[in-house]
């Protein structure tokens, strides 16, 4: 399964929406993280699975959306073996999703 981190404010905020880019492969990290209105974002169609059972972890609104290739990717102008080394110096530090 992917390495997936969610982490959520200790205190309640009113009128609050949370971004989760994530993928189908994270659906139970997911389905833990459903205690506000969420707007999931994927490169690729959430599966019908993702969205029953998201939805059905929270009585809060759930919505969903395709992120365009091109703004899912890196851009034209970044050198691959540049972002390769980039990440692997994050990963030789730990941070999260940096491989």
């Amino acid at each position: 399964m992917a390495r997936c981190r969610v982490v959520m404010p200790t205190t309640g905020f009113a009128g609050q929406t949370a971004v989760y880019a994530c993928s189908n492969c994270h659906i139970d990290p997911a389905v833990a993280a459903c205690r506000y209105p969420y707007v999931f974002l994927n490169n690729g169609p959430f599966s019908d699975e993702f969205r029953a059972a998201t939805s059905a972890a929270t009585a809060a609104p759930t919505q969903y959306g395709q992120i365009p290739e091109e703004h899912w990717s890196y851009p034209t102008w970044v050198p691959p073996e540049k972002a390769a080394a980039a990440r692997a110096g994050m990963a030789a530090d730990h941070v999260l999703y940096g491989a």
